[in-house]
């Protein structure tokens, strides 16, 4: 039995766990005391909890998280970088040469500060195109 001290002899009276946690406790409680008998008791039970570790600090007992699902998207292909930096490329000249244009986006994204970041990029763009002629 789990939880035995050692040199005790396993009554033959025990057939299931329950008789035999209640025959221990009935044999031990006339040889020791109150703490060496509440220790052969949470280690006899021991072995009967399951015991899951979750790798959350303060929460030991949780189940561990199942394996997220795998992703149902395919992995980005080289070639899509070319043509993703063609069409931003040719966005940002589309909004270098026509102000109007640039004016309403700006005011459509104010929430996310986006004339900072034009007023950023567009000199470079335009940089870009004088060398690049």
């Amino acid at each position: 039995l789990p939880g035995r001290l050692p040199g005790l002899p396993v009554p033959a009276s025990c057939v299931s766990t329950v008789h035999c946690t209640h025959s221990l406790v009935a044999e031990l409680s006339t040889k020791m005391n109150s703490t060496t008998f509440s220790k052969v008791l949470q280690n006899s039970w021991r072995g009967c909890q399951r015991r899951y570790n979750s790798g959350l600090i303060g929460y030991p007992n949780y189940r561990p998280l199942p394996p997220p699902p795998p992703g149902p998207l395919y992995p980005i292909h080289p070639n899509w970088l070319l043509y993703v930096s063609a069409g931003l490329l040719y966005g940002l000249h589309v909004l270098n040469k026509d102000d109007e244009t640039r004016k309403v986006l700006e005011e459509e994204g104010k929430f996310m500060n986006i004339k900072l970041a034009l007023d950023a990029v567009l000199p470079l763009v335009a940089e870009t195109e004088k060398a690049a002629r």
